[in-house]
């Protein structure tokens, strides 16, 4: 009888839980729907905000923490200088916390690292750049030695690498046919469900815009 019991409560638990994540992932899902028709940076935010108060109902998912640094980083290439500083700053925040999430993809986690080194250099290249160039491969090495599948870290440490190129005159030969191989990584990339990273592939689209046309 009380194993019976006990299999009934678990049971219980069980579906339980599964309803919360199917509530999350519908909340989150549509949030993330709206970065869509997103105009400017205050549309942007808008959606963070809404990601926010989600995090604050689920604070064991990763996925919201993640989108929060993601888009306050994507935010702050276009933002007002005064308002650089604090995007950045939660963003960090945000990605620290990740590390201590055991459910975080941490290939993803330390791409999104990378990012933000990048997003220090974009606000003053010449000074920046010589400063924090290493933490920017760093992040993005360990985020393939994650995952080498993962084609976001390779693709993010590839175009770095040819920018640098253009000042320090390394060879960038293969820079065409690395991106092609970048292509195939993405095609056969899946993720671990629909509202899992899976961007880069614009990215991808516009560095290709300069290579021959391959058939």
């Amino acid at each position: 009888m009380v194993m019976l019991l006990n299999q009934a409560l678990c049971t219980n638990q069980i579906a339980t839980n599964e309803n919360t994540k199917s509530e999350f992932y519908q909340i989150l899902g549509s949030s993330l729907s709206k970065l869509s028709t997103a105009q400017n940076e205050a549309d942007l935010l808008s959606v963070v905000n809404e990601i926010k108060r989600l995090e604050t109902m689920f604070p064991d998912e990763w996925l919201t923490t993640y989108y929060i640094a993601f888009l306050d980083l994507k935010a702050s290439f276009s933002a007002p200088i005064e308002k650089q500083e604090v995007l950045l700053k939660e963003a960090l925040l945000k990605i620290e916390n990740l590390k201590q999430n055991k459910s975080a993809n941490l290939s993803e986690v330390y791409t999104l690292e990378g990012y933000y080194y990048l997003a220090i250099i974009a606000q003053n290249p010449a000074q920046n750049g010589q400063i924090y160039y290493k933490e920017v491969i760093s992040a993005y090495s360990k985020a393939i030695a994650y995952n080498g599948e993962n084609p976001r870290p390779v693709l993010l440490l590839t175009l770095f690498k040819n920018r640098m190129a253009q000042f320090t005159g390394a060879d960038q030969s293969s820079f065409c046919e690395d991106l092609k191989k970048i292509e195939l990584m993405f095609s056969t990339f899946t993720p671990k469900t629909k509202l899992d990273p899976n961007w880069g592939e614009q990215q991808l689209k516009t560095a290709q815009q300069n290579c021959p046309s391959q058939e």
